[in-house]
């Protein structure tokens, strides 16, 4: 049914359009909630709306009594929280005996509304029988065949179907009551049994007698029906379980499904949850044993849209209480960072809580559970996020073991106490999180133990999709659709803010500096939580490390000839630290030195620095390069492993800072073969010419090479400084600092010597 129409409206439509504009109209105009549903606004908002829009205003600016405020802008077809700038789509219905909508079809597929002015446009052409209308819109020109219902980009030639629907047909609203006062859905509260409130249930609130997935179904399950406001929520934080019924349809026979709605609930402790405990609550009640019941009922799922500031996140999983041998759904859901909103569904039997799963994941992604393996994303639906699961039948089964036998006695390390320094540092999972958390990753709402190469590798063909645009210096609709599927494939938390478009090649830079972070991460993640009891945690990360690490004595000759080597290829640019060796490591990783490709010849010993966080990686799998679907913006000679004859110009990849001052570098034999020497950037220096193994990006300063000395009985370099100057020049652009030396195939890399370093930072003042 279509809403009912205000009893003003028609006043409105006897007011004269504007001059070009040749309909006179009546309008409802309509704000979109977190369940992707279309609500009228309040007749008088409508009317204010309406005004502004006729009178050709830009804008309109509405208080509501509670003192929030909004405004309305017609360009973006959005309405925007005065505070927090929260945004939300809006459209326009025209009334023709029902009220009426224009639509595109967009990829997907799904529908995208008209501009309010191209839906005057098109109603006015569709009531005066016109065959075709040019529009112009978002920087382009259109010709939409009115009897064909398709329009043609004029430049292009694409050519996608259009749609007059009424409201009624493309309303998935909830509150269907009309435009005077939204109807909307009160819970009935019930007496509990003294039986139940004994039950240790979380999470624990006031149980409905309704399912609060859609309107129609409430009133079936005992829901009342009651006034509320017709005023849009101004935030995304929470409420979003206003969603269409499922699409399938129940059953007949089977019992209503109950439903707990509430905040984030309290921890045992009392402490307010966070979105990072949400599967502390989901552990007391999901396992049978040590394992769930269903482990493949169980999805997270995220969407971002960089234009209406959403930044949102959805879990849906299946339980069991083993205590009272229920079925029951919960979801939790709200804007990343936040803590959310969570529900809880009980279900007679184990049918119908999976059945109710699957209508939820359907609602949310328009795809069907069982078809998941072929995912396909929808426009303005949730992604799916990729789960490691194994990493939570880990988890609990420590937690589980943890709370029936006593604690383990704890094991003597066999390792040298500065190699357990060592991995004390590169395997501290609370570090790697901080290093993140600084690169606003949401290590909350994509728990590192959780991450998948799948979830990885989806965030490289994104940001590809970034760097098309920049390339091509598109920053429309097909730049923010990249940005957003970036976003929503890889958590970022911006808080109220807006999800930042990325705009720059630096901007997209540091995201494919996080991607490469959360890799290495991703790799270390796994050996460090799979360490068993039977030996010390330390002994068991070294051995998945499957590299020698052994210590080297301070008046070793090595260790003497990499003391002079560092100070004496420290930049005069990087003065603001000086470094100095706390401990040095000979490598040996296991399988390199059989690879190694030493006859390509032209052997350096060449620093190599990175973050700590990257360590575990490098160390078990050696150094990589980036895969086929990054993108080749941030790497000045294309993909590969680059290294440097200047100890602080490697070191300044260890981002380190005057609180965390220790850093890790990497002194590697690398066999350069025949070197292409570039004068500047060409991230397609990975496509070497005939005959050359190797890139050199050449500098202005670089070790004296009267300096260097030979070790390994003279077949390797060691380019010892001082450095001075080379006297090369670009004479078409920017010339190098210092120089590069990039290689394209692992097997030219040796890690020789690692070490543990401290940055000691000069005072500011």
């Amino acid at each position: 049914m279509p809403p009912v129409r205000s009893g003003r409206a028609p006043s409105m439509g006897s007011k004269k359009a504007p001059a070009g504009n040749a309909l006179n109209w009546v309008g409802r105009w309509y704000w979109e909630d977190d369940g992707e549903n279309w609500t009228p606004y309040s007749d008088e908002q409508n009317e204010l709306i309406c005004n502004a829009f006729r009178t050709s205003k830009k804008t309109v600016s509405i208080k509501l009594a509670s003192g929030i405020a909004f405004k309305v802008i017609f360009d973006n077809m959005v309405q925007q929280n005065s505070q927090s700038a929260f945004k939300r789509r809006i459209r326009l219905a025209l009334e023709d005996g029902d009220f009426y909508v224009w639509e595109w079809e967009a990829d997907g597929p799904s529908w995208v509304v008209y501009d309010a002015h191209s839906c005057v446009k098109l109603e006015g052409a569709h009531r005066a029988k016109s065959a075709t209308l040019d529009l112009s819109t978002g920087g382009h020109a259109y010709r939409v065949d009115l009897n064909a219902l398709t329009q043609t980009n004029v430049a292009t030639g694409t050519v996608r179907a259009v749609r007059r629907q009424p409201v009624g047909k493309t309303d998935t609203d909830a509150n269907p009551g009309g435009s005077q006062g939204v109807e909307g859905i009160e819970v009935k509260q019930e007496a509990k049994p003294k039986e139940e409130e004994k039950q240790k249930e979380l999470p624990r609130s006031t149980e409905g007698g309704g399912d609060l997935v859609g309107g129609a179904r409430a009133t079936r399950s005992g829901v009342k029906r009651g006034r509320q406001p017709s005023q849009p929520p101004l935030e995304s934080n929470g409420a979003e379980e206003s969603d269409a019924p499922p699409s399938r349809k129940p059953r007949s026979g089977r019992k209503s499904v109950k439903s707990e709605t509430k905040a984030a609930p309290e921890t045992s402790e009392g402490q307010s949850d966070t979105p990072g405990s949400s599967e502390a609550v989901v552990k007391t009640i999901v396992m049978n044993g040590r394992a769930p019941v269903d482990p493949e009922c169980k999805a997270k799922l995220g969407k971002t849209n960089v234009g209406l500031n959403n930044n949102k996140f959805y879990l849906i999983q299946l339980l069991r209480d083993n205590d009272i041998k229920s079925f029951s759904v919960w979801m939790r859901w709200g804007r990343v960072g936040r803590v959310g909103m969570n529900s809880l569904k009980k279900c007679s039997n184990l049918l119908d809580a999976r059945e109710l799963f699957e209508d939820k994941f359907l609602q949310k992604t328009k795809n069907e559970w069982s078809q998941r393996s072929s995912f396909q994303k929808v426009q303005g639906k949730y992604d799916i996020v990729p789960i490691d699961y194994s990493t939570d039948a880990m988890q609990q089964t420590t937690e589980t073991d943890g709370a029936q036998k006593p604690p383990p006695l704890q094991k003597q390390s066999l390792l040298d106490l500065r190699v357990q320094n060592l991995l004390e540092l590169i395997c501290n999972v609370r570090a790697m999180e901080e290093t993140i958390l600084e690169m606003k990753f949401d290590a909350k709402k994509a728990p590192l133990g959780k991450l998948t190469k799948a979830q990885i590798k989806a965030g490289y063909e994104s940001l590809k999709k970034v760097e098309s645009c920049l390339k091509r210096n598109v920053f429309g609709r097909e730049m923010v659709d990249a940005c957003s599927e970036f976003y929503t494939r890889i958590p970022h938390d911006f808080g109220m803010k807006t999800p930042p478009l990325i705009r720059t090649e630096k901007e997209l830079k540091e995201k494919i500096q996080l991607l490469e972070v959360l890799s290495d991460i991703e790799i270390a993640i796994k050996f460090i939580r799979s360490a068993e009891q039977t030996e010390h945690r330390l002994d068991q990360c070294y051995q998945e490390l499957h590299c020698k690490m052994t210590p080297l004595e301070r008046d070793h000759a090595d260790f003497k000839m990499i003391e002079r080597y560092m100070t004496s290829t420290h930049a005069s640019t990087h003065n603001e630290y000086s470094l100095s060796i706390l401990d040095a490591f000979v490598v040996e990783k296991e399988g390199e030195a059989e690879k190694f490709l030493a006859d390509y010849g032209n052997r350096m010993l060449l620093w190599h620095g990175s973050r700590l966080s990257n360590w575990a990686g490098i160390l078990s799998q050696g150094l990589k390069i980036a895969p086929p679907e990054a993108p080749v913006t941030g790497y000045m000679f294309g993909k590969g492993i680059y290294f440097a004859d200047m100890c602080s110009k490697s070191a300044n990849y260890c981002y380190t800072t005057q609180k965390k001052n220790v850093g890790l570098v990497l002194l590697s034999e690398v066999a350069l073969g025949k070197c292409a020497e570039l004068l500047a950037a060409n991230d397609q220096a990975d496509k070497l010419p005939k005959g050359k193994h190797s890139t050199k990006g050449l500098g202005k300063v670089a070790p004296d090479p009267s300096k260097s000395v030979k070790i390994d009985g003279g077949d390797v370099t060691v380019p010892m400084g001082p450095s001075k100057e080379t006297n090369v020049t670009n004479p078409s652009g920017f010339t190098l600092n210092y120089n590069e030396y990039v290689v394209y195939r692992p097997e030219q890399v040796r890690m020789r010597y690692l070490l543990k370093v401290s940055f000691d930072y000069k005072p500011m003042w």
